[in-house]
Parts: C-alpha cells; structure tokens; sequence
C-alpha cells in the first residue's frame, strides 16, 4: 500500500520559482503527495529541516543553513518526535496550488 508524501515548504519566497522545481510539479499531480506552505511567523522561523520516512529512518539539520545533519534508518522514537513536529506544523500551513 503507498503511503502519503508530505511537503512543507517553509520559506515559499526562498524556494526560487516553485513552479520550475520538477519534483513539486510532479507531487501536485499526484494524489499520493501533498504540498504546502507555511504562513504562521513562528514556524518560519524554526531554522532545523528534517526528513521522516517509513517512521523509523530521518535526516536532521539542527541548522537548516549548514547543510550538516545527522541519520539514522532504525529509531522509531526519534522518528515519531520529528513526526509529531511535523504534524503539528502542517495542518496549520496552506496547500501550494501553481498558477499554469
């Protein structure tokens, strides 16, 4: 069964133009991906990025401009503390829509 894959863009006007990223084009076409874009100030404003995949394996940059991070393929717990971030940041966000 395919999961979901979820995006949260957090600084849209940083990204360049989101509509030449391929890999945002290809996700908003497909039903199984989900884009968004954080508008709240205070969620700007978080300066670490990180990945969460399957709820066991992630990628963290405690700083976002560094590009060093951290991995691990086998921590539940570690996942499911980014997770719980990340899902308390998303629904708060807005759905990206591309003009064409």
């Amino acid at each position: 069964m395919a999961g979901t894959l979820e995006i949260l863009i957090q600084n849209l006007l940083g990204a360049g133009d989101i509509s030449e990223h391929q890999l945002i084009r290809d996700c908003l076409e497909n039903s199984n991906c989900k884009v968004q874009y954080v508008t709240d100030e205070n969620d700007k404003k978080i300066n670490c990025h990180f990945i969460v995949a399957d709820g066991r394996a992630w990628r963290f940059e405690p700083d976002k401009n560094t590009f060093e991070a951290i991995a691990c393929f086998n921590d539940q717990d570690s996942a499911k503390k980014l997770e719980s971030i990340f899902n308390t940041i998303f629904p708060r966000a807005k759905e990206l829509v591309l003009n064409t």
